[in-house]
């Protein structure tokens, strides 16, 4: 989108959206009351931190809600620069699920060429993605169905209209399941893989305390993998040592990305490099084998949140030596030594999750199709890329 605002009024409110070129924690009267208190659950200095690394084809905007003079809510908005051949990945899949990819794509084509605005945060999984006022709502309406209703009103006041393909909202069920919910017209609700999340007991004051609460057969995984993993050394790397090994990084990363069946989020070459010089809660971990970094993985705190964001791995190095695991225990005690609360591991291996103990929060892509023809064929999509099924939970701890 180009840089600058858009302004548009629908009943007693007005919205103003901020393109990627404004710096929005500069705007005082737009975050007027949204950063005064500390405990603001929803950290838009990390959004917009984040959205400097944002890959090319991503912008982050900001949409700001005002009734009369008074901010009554924010919201992270990204745009996507969308090609349906570039980010959907076939390769994977099995044969009947092939052939209705390649039967949307061939369906597809320019349908499914342009851009998607969507609500929420495609780098975030554990973080609220926006900040609104109780007082303005009646009793019936959720802070949900008002930001619905808003955000629909950015179909007739966006710039190129002629290039939307959808609107979209990345949304957590965390309490409600998506086929108990009532979508408004125009809006259907397709399920996407579930946030994988990590409830940190109070009782745990270390990893040990967390392993010994384990039941014996989960503990005795666990074991496993510490046994493997025993000549693996973590490393807390900076930005200058990130540089350094950045070529190594990104060999490790995209080697995972590139089979992963729908992917929008390709990093850019300095996408850490930049995370840890301008988010201080932002760190980076290598994992050595004789000096040699056989994978990494990185992570940010918000309050008593820990959010487990990229990581990457040696293939060759995983089945011996439980490079994956060990990392993915590496955050548990992390999040346990450093006070959190949840921690957030993202949507997939859902596997190997279950079985450290998180559970799975269904989650669903919902969206309002706007090209004709879009509709019916992301349904086609949506259908074969994601299980509707939930993985089946496991009875983790004693």
């Amino acid at each position: 989108m180009a840089q600058g605002v858009f302004e548009w009024h629908n009943r007693d409110f007005r919205y103003i959206l901020i393109g990627s070129g404004e710096d929005i924690l500069s705007e005082t009267s737009l975050v007027n009351g949204l950063f005064k208190d500390e405990s603001n659950d929803c950290p838009f200095s990390i959004i917009h931190a984040l959205s400097s690394s944002l890959p090319d084809h991503i912008s982050q905007n900001f949409l700001s809600i005002y009734r009369d003079d008074e901010l009554v809510a924010l919201v992270s908005i990204q745009r996507v620069d969308f090609k349906l051949n570039q980010f959907v990945n076939n390769t994977s899949a099995g044969m009947v699920k092939k052939l209705g990819l390649n039967l949307a794509s061939t369906l597809g084509g320019s349908v499914f060429n342009g851009h998607i605005w969507v609500m929420g945060h495609l780098l975030l999984t554990g973080f609220p993605f926006f900040k609104i006022s109780r007082d303005i709502l009646p009793v019936e309406i959720s802070p949900f169905e008002f930001l619905i209703a808003a955000f629909s009103s950015l179909k007739f006041n966006l710039p190129n209209q002629d290039k939307i393909i959808s609107l979209a909202i990345m949304q957590v069920q965390r309490n409600t399941l998506m086929q108990e919910m009532k979508f408004p017209k125009f809006w259907k609700g397709y399920p996407i893989d579930p946030v994988m999340r990590l409830e940190i007991d109070p009782e745990w004051g270390s990893f040990e305390d967390y392993y010994q609460s384990l039941r014996s057969r989960y503990r005795k995984k666990a074991r496993s993998v510490l046994n493997n993993s025993q000549e693996l050394e973590i490393v807390e790397l900076d930005s200058r040592e990130v540089r350094k090994k950045e070529s190594r990084i990104f060999y490790l990363l995209n080697d995972l990305l590139k089979n992963i069946p729908f992917n929008i989020i390709y990093p850019r070459s300095d996408f850490f490099d930049k995370n840890l010089s301008n988010l201080s809660s932002y760190r980076f971990f290598g994992v050595f084998l004789k000096n040699e970094l056989v994978g990494f993985f990185s992570c940010l705190k918000h309050g008593k949140i820990m959010e487990g964001h990229f990581l990457g791995y040696d293939r060759k190095f995983n089945q011996e030596l439980s490079v994956y695991k060990f990392m993915l225990f590496a955050l548990v005690s992390k999040a346990i030594t450093e006070g959190c609360d949840y921690l957030y591991l993202g949507r997939t291996a859902s596997i190997a999750k279950l079985n450290l103990g998180a559970d799975p929060l269904p989650s669903s892509m919902i969206m309002m199709p706007i090209k004709p023809g879009a509709k019916r064929l992301l349904g086609l999509y949506y259908k074969n890329l994601y299980k509707k099924e939930l993985p089946q939970l496991r009875n983790v701890f004693r």
